[in-house]
């Protein structure tokens, strides 16, 4: 028998349990999993998955993220969790200015 399909109050609280505040930072770190990348990784359920600063963004925060956008980080923590931290941009826009992504990991 599958297991029962978790609430989506049991699935935010769940996210939460990844992301701590360091001393000295307003960057809201993700402690889960990881992409090679270096952006989170969150198990929405399974066979469902998502990064997880998008996951904040559009299913915490209900904010839009259009087709052809990219989700950027000010902080340029890819691992950081704070909205504040966070804007749009058209996808591809910042590795044609910069030659590449300068956003680190931590």
């Amino acid at each position: 028998m599958p297991l029962p399909k978790p609430t989506e109050l049991e699935t935010r609280q769940r996210f939460w349990t990844h992301v701590e505040r360091r001393e000295g930072s307003e960057c809201l770190m993700w402690t889960g999993a990881l992409l090679v990348s270096g952006y989170g990784q969150f198990k929405i359920r399974v066979g469902k998955t998502i990064r997880a600063h998008r996951y904040v963004w559009k299913v915490l925060y209900n904010l839009p993220l259009e087709d052809g956008e990219d989700l950027r980080h000010t902080c340029g923590v890819r691992i950081c969790m704070n909205v504040a931290h966070m804007y749009t941009e058209p996808h591809g826009k910042s590795l044609l200015q910069k030659g590449w992504s300068n956003e680190r990991s931590a």
